[in-house]
């Protein structure tokens, strides 16, 4: 992605209420909450099935079986929180996993990871991400 397209996004920090480590389980969870918490209240009422991009290795630390938060895989936990069975406005009705999200000339791939979260013409995205 180009830097330049960040200048039309809002833009995320501190994911887990403290910075954007997300090693611990639930932070990855609890970083998408924050995500739609972000989107603006008139355009969050509207959007009833959000798109969240998440990097390559998101997607295999979410799903990683050492991940288990509130007794089940955090990637189960994530699709019974914000899937497409949601009955409220959290609901995302597409998970894509893409690279393509990560910044040019900023992330490393493999060493930053990046989410993003459409809602009608509202784009959230991530600070660098990392996972220790």
């Amino acid at each position: 992605m180009d830097k330049k397209a960040l200048d039309h996004m809002i833009i995320v920090k501190d994911l887990n209420g403290v910075d954007s480590n997300l090693s611990i389980k639930g932070d990855i969870i609890n970083a998408i909450t924050k995500m739609i918490d972000s989107v603006p209240v008139t355009k969050y009422n509207r959007c009833n099935n959000m798109t969240l991009y998440m990097s390559n290795n998101i997607a295999s630390e979410i799903t990683s079986p050492a991940r288990i938060y509130n007794d089940i895989p955090e990637s189960v936990y994530m699709q019974k929180t914000f899937g497409k069975k949601d009955k409220d406005n959290r609901k995302i009705g597409e998970f894509v996993i893409s690279d393509d999200i990560l910044v040019d000339d900023v992330d490393i791939k493999g060493e930053h990871d990046r989410m993003l979260l459409y809602c009608i013409n509202i784009i959230v995205f991530t600070e660098q991400i990392i996972f220790k």
